[in-house]
């Protein structure tokens, strides 16, 4: 098969993956199951009585005053959501708008997330709340001491007890949750500490030793490795970048078979994880490429001459962790050094793909460790 044809049929197994993606999310999204267990769908409306676990993921989910639910419930609605019936178990609530009414009842523990929440009703067990805004409505009958972290917090209850409000801190970590301002300001503070650098060198140089070891007892394999990263290093950035596309496109099937038909989504996960034991093994081979390949160049232009491999592993580790280091002193840097490890994380995963982890040369010709 040429180099052309297995780009091709490369890109239709992406191509499949992603059209199944999209059917089955499309299937997911409007349809529900009918095991009364777990429900993904647009709107939805519980009147009956149910005697198990209840997962809703809506983007508006009720559990009407008629329901009577004997396990524990994990209603959220991306929209909103409301609780009027009785749970005989645990509850977790969580929503942009939530509503817990003068009639609902749990008799476990509850938890409610969102922005807006009117609490009413009888809550028996241990109580956390997280969100903006909190109106606590009267007659609420709520457990001792509750666990409350907002913003703006109302007690209509003419017998209002003391709530245990969280600290600032706390609540400013919340809200940057809530409102994803933390990926903005992760990614956008620059610095590093000497806790992050002494643990980045040790974690640094167990690695390299590792790698050093693995190096000397293999030393073909990765001769076939780094010739492959010298010569072809466009060719192994698309098959080590289409390679990680399937990665997302089957862990979302998995995701909608656990959904859809959770006994099939229970076979095929082992299926899964062991799958993932390859994947590692490659990228870690190709990770060990090229940091083998950048200490040599670092060592022939300063020694002028071959290196151990050891000392060249060393160096190239050591290289790339300063890159790193560099990157994410930078405002945004974190963003810079995550995708230039991704760049070259490809090139190395291509090299261990198309080699076989180093068990055939790139090319006809037959190369020989020197």
């Amino acid at each position: 098969m040429s180099n052309v044809r297995r780009f091709l049929l490369i890109i239709v197994i992406v191509a499949l993956v992603i059209v199944l993606g999209n059917v089955l999310s499309h299937t997911v999204r409007n349809s529900t199951t009918h095991d009364g267990q777990v429900i993904f769908t647009d709107s939805y409306t519980l009147t009956n009585d149910l005697s198990e676990d209840l997962f809703i993921m809506a983007d508006t989910a009720s559990v009407t005053a008629e329901s009577h639910i004997t396990g524990d419930a994990a209603v959220v609605g991306r929209t909103r959501a409301s609780v009027e019936g009785e749970v005989d178990g645990d509850l977790v609530l969580m929503g942009a708008e939530l509503t817990f009414s003068p009639d609902a009842h749990v008799t476990g523990d509850a938890a409610f997330i969102g922005n807006q929440i009117a609490l009413g009703g009888v809550v028996e067990g241990k109580l956390k709340v997280i969100a903006d805004k909190v109106n606590i409505l009267p007659g609420a009958q709520l457990p001792a001491n509750p666990e409350v972290c907002a913003s703006h917090i109302s007690d209509e209850r003419s017998d209002s007890r003391p709530l245990q409000n969280c600290g600032a801190d706390e609540l400013a970590s919340w809200q940057s949750l809530r409102d994803g301002s933390f990926v903005t300001e992760t990614l956008g503070a620059g610095g590093f500490s000497s806790e992050g650098l002494l643990l980045s060198i040790g974690f640094t140089l167990a690695m390299t030793a590792f790698a050093g070891v693995i190096v000397t007892v293999f030393p073909r394999a990765f001769s076939y490795m780094t010739q492959a990263a010298r010569q072809l290093p466009g060719r192994l950035a698309r098959v080590g970048c289409l390679s990680l596309l399937l990665l997302p496109g089957i862990g979302a099937v998995l995701l909608l078979a656990l959904a859809l038909l959770p006994p099939l989504g229970l076979l095929l996960l082992p299926i899964m994880c062991l799958l993932t034991i390859p994947v590692l093994l490659f990228f870690a081979a190709g990770w060990m490429t090229m940091a083998l390949l950048l200490g040599d160049g670092i060592l022939r232009r300063l020694v002028h001459r071959a290196s151990p491999p050891i000392t060249t592993m060393m160096a190239g580790s050591f290289a790339l962790l300063l890159a790193w280091l560099v990157a994410t002193a930078l405002p945004y840097g974190s963003l810079i050094g995550l995708g230039l490890m991704l760049l070259i994380g490809v090139v190395g995963l291509g090299s261990a793909l198309v080699t076989r982890l180093g068990t055939r040369s790139p090319t006809r010709r037959h190369f020989v460790q020197g």
